[in-house]
């Protein structure tokens, strides 16, 4: 199934779903899909853009999240950043921000925007100890 937000709709509020969303409206708050998240040119959003797979056609000044990949169509601009295991950018989109490309843990497991995130301490690593290197004495023959 899919929800589509036609481009003569308004939302106020938030907006999320387990289905895929089509957004060519306008939503006041932050969009959060469990599936495929598409952001049609001429859409307004007023928060982050959360889902499975999230494709930008439109203009959007918030981040974007994704379990799966962030597609910047040619038509994108995007001021904010992308955290996200794979990220394609086609030739034209505009996009000002920063790029984290890591494995997330799935959409529904990630802490809402509602909930402080927890802080968690790094994890160190044990450097291992390199071989010492010895040096041979240089003899010269000479002939």
């Amino acid at each position: 199934m899919k929800t589509v937000v036609g481009p003569e709709t308004r939302i106020a509020g938030p907006l999320s779903g387990k289905d895929d969303l089509e957004i060519h409206g306008t939503v006041d708050g932050p969009v959060h899909g469990e599936a495929s998240v598409t952001i049609a040119a001429g859409a307004r959003i007023g928060g982050e853009v959360r889902g499975r797979d999230v494709i930008v056609g439109g203009e959007l000044a918030h981040p974007v999240y994704a379990s799966g990949t962030v597609r910047l169509l040619a038509t994108a601009v995007l001021t904010g950043d992308i955290e996200a295991p794979r990220v394609a950018i086609d030739e034209g989109a505009v996009f000002d921000g920063q790029i984290r490309m890591r494995k997330k843990a799935p959409i529904s497991q990630q802490p809402s925007a509602v909930s402080p995130p927890t802080q968690t301490a790094p994890q160190t690593r044990a450097i291992p100890e390199l071989a010492t290197v010895t040096r041979k004495p240089l003899i010269r023959k000479s002939s």
